[in-house]
């Protein structure tokens, strides 16, 4: 998510937070832009 709340939680758990639209994250886990993704499991399926 662009929140700025959601990024510092984010670096706060040690991570470095990637704002994307939802659309980009399975092809840029694919090309190696980043490493994982955080989101529930119904978004991730559908």
């Amino acid at each position: 998510m662009q929140s700025d709340m959601f990024v510092d939680m984010v670096s706060a758990l040690g991570a470095n937070a990637t704002p994307m639209p939802y659309g980009q994250v399975y092809s840029s886990i694919q090309t190696g832009v980043i490493d994982g993704a955080e989101n529930n499991w119904p978004s991730y399926d559908s």
